[in-house]
């Protein structure tokens, strides 16, 4: 395909260039998939009773510098192939096609997994929510509704859904900013304790239970490279945000 089909293969119908999205939008989207929120209500918590327990803050820190170390040959990548095919299309330049093929088909097993389980994830908590306001509907009606939102901004433009998730992130990080608030105001400096790093503090049992919660809490950072198309400055934004987003993510975890 020669560079005028290509230019043409990247415009809306309606004649609008794709390559919409800023380094700030392209940040949002990303942190929104990893969903600190939603870690800390559905991760955390199993960290805490399943994996080591007070160590929890140090697994996430090893899992944090293990990603920014993926992220810099990640974001190098991402400079030189532009493509929406993120993973696919690194892994079959780089190892060819038949691997290619198989982390896509990998990726996408694990991705539809997990909207399933999301899915659920938002029918059974906005069940409890509404139960406590003495509404009364069955959780696979809100399961439901969830997805068709998600249906209707997956098929309009990307900078609808940019501009939804920036909202909606401010609001996320505002209710955990408050929390972290309180809980420094009611404990004090008892709320960070250094000894959450300590050596044998973290190897405690359980550990590889809290690096799995740890390594799932950042689901998503690796997507930057799927908006590689649509961002306005691909070489530089997709690398950006894909840095930005771990320590976003990182410094989530860490303040919980």
């Amino acid at each position: 395909m020669d560079d005028s089909l290509r230019a043409t293969a990247r415009q809306f119908e309606t004649g609008k260039r794709r390559r919409l999205l800023t380094t700030p939008r392209i940040i949002f989207l990303v942190v929104a998939a990893a969903a600190p929120l939603a870690a800390m209500i559905g991760n955390l918590p199993i960290s805490l009773s399943r994996g080591n327990g007070l160590g929890t803050p140090g697994a996430f820190l090893f899992a944090a510098i293990t990603l920014l170390l993926f992220a810099v040959g990640y974001g190098a990548m991402s400079r030189r192939v532009v493509n929406t095919g993120a993973f696919y299309t690194y892994v079959a330049k780089g190892l060819g096609k038949p691997a290619g093929v198989a982390a896509a088909f990998t990726a996408m097993v694990a991705y539809v997994s997990f909207t399933i389980g999301l899915a659920a994830f938002l029918g059974y908590f906005v069940n409890i929510m509404l139960t406590s306001m003495d509404l009364h509907y069955s959780w696979l009606a809100y399961a439901a509704a969830g997805i068709a939102v998600v249906a209707v901004l997956g098929y309009r433009s990307i900078d609808l859904s940019s501009k939804i998730l920036g909202a909606l992130m401010l609001a996320e990080i505002a209710v955990l900013a408050v929390f972290d608030l309180s809980v420094v105001l009611a404990k004090g400096a008892a709320a960070l304790p250094l000894q959450a790093f300590a050596p044998h503090t973290v190897l405690a049992p359980g550990l590889g239970v809290s690096l799995m919660i740890a390594f799932t809490s950042f689901i998503g950072f690796e997507s930057a490279a799927l908006y590689g198309e649509e961002a306005k400055d691909p070489k530089r934004s997709i690398p950006l945000a894909t840095y930005a987003a771990d320590l976003r993510c990182q410094c989530e975890q860490l303040r919980r």
